[in-house]
């Protein structure tokens, strides 16, 4: 079983998502609608065709058996209230969209700090979450809080890995950068929860990639992904962390689709054929895959990324 672990939505006009009026004027949302031929103006479309392409894309694609298929919860204040945030996408909005294909995996995301957070922890696995994704950056989460602890132990109990941002985000509005320091998710590896940091601490402060190799070191359950790093502020990081004989065997695979391949990048740094046959591929997944496979990501991530995730035994 090979799988990408890192597919993003992106939904509203449906009750449990939302876009805010800022983000939808931002650069990257023009974008987003069009290199996907997205329309525009109209959420329930929106909605409708991102669907519909995460699905053809996991369905037909050639070098991936599937995809983790993310939600995103809002932010959070202190005491556990919700507040306003640019992208929200709910658990049941993304359990619905994989409910289309088995070829599509759903990664919930809670905020930790909720007032019900366990509750709905609970909710998300019996949704079929096979892991939970945070972007603490953009949610307010600070993983090395002491209110996660309780959530950590939760995790474990129910064997679900956490997916969480590291390094500077450069999407989606962000609260405090600092948040995405890899070095807060020791409080998880801690309490044995598995931890995979998302983008493997590429394109934030140059003491992150210390931090992820130090961590690798001494937690064996910590483990990083390549989601994203095609582009200008994280490629050359990524082929520095891909030279690192102590992460090898630490590598799982993440795409972060929508997120594009940059491929003047990889432009006599990777491997000619794979790079030409990635370039030429007509599914987005399949691309990303062999941009990772071309950059010298270990072929066995694909089949890690599927042996990290908790039991896909969900309604």
């Amino acid at each position: 079983m090979r799988l990408d672990l890192h597919v993003h939505l992106a939904a509203a006009g449906v009750h449990g998502a939302e876009l805010s009026d800022a983000f939808r004027r931002s650069v990257a949302y023009r974008f987003l609608l069009r290199s996907l031929g997205l329309p525009r103006g109209d959420d329930g479309a929106l909605t409708e065709a991102y669907a519909a392409r995460v699905v053809q894309a996991a369905e037909t694609a050639r070098e991936l058996d599937g995809c983790v298929v993310l939600a995103l919860d809002r932010p959070h204040s202190e005491v556990g209230l919700p507040l306003p945030g640019d992208l929200f996408v709910g658990n049941r909005v993304a359990a619905e969209v994989c409910r289309k294909s088995p070829r599509l995996w759903l990664g919930a995301s809670v905020h930790p700090y909720r007032q019900d957070a366990l509750e709905a922890l609970d909710e998300a696995r019996a949704l079929g979450a096979v892991l939970v994704k945070w972007l603490p950056n953009v949610q307010r989460i600070d993983p090395a809080s002491q209110r996660c602890r309780p959530f950590y132990r939760r995790l474990r109990e129910l064997g679900l890995p956490l997916l969480s941002h590291t390094g500077r985000e450069h999407t989606i509005p962000r609260w405090r950068q600092a948040l995405g320091d890899p070095a807060r998710l020791e409080s998880a590896l801690a309490e044995g929860v598995t931890v995979i940091a998302a983008h493997a601490g590429t394109g934030g402060e140059r003491g992150d990639l210390a931090t992820v190799v130090d961590l690798a070191r001494r937690h064996p359950r910590f483990f990083v992904e390549c989601s994203g790093c095609w582009t200008p502020g994280r490629f050359g990081e990524l082929r520095e962390l891909l030279s690192i004989a102590e992460l090898r065997d630490r590598w799982a695979f993440g795409s972060d689709f929508p997120v594009p391949v940059f491929w003047p990048l990889l432009w006599g740094r990777s491997d000619p054929a794979l790079r030409r046959r990635g370039r030429e591929a007509e599914n987005p997944l399949d691309a990303r895959a062999l941009a990772a496979l071309a950059s010298g990501l270990p072929a066995e991530a694909f089949e890690r990324s599927a042996r990290l995730l908790g039991p896909r035994d969900g309604v």
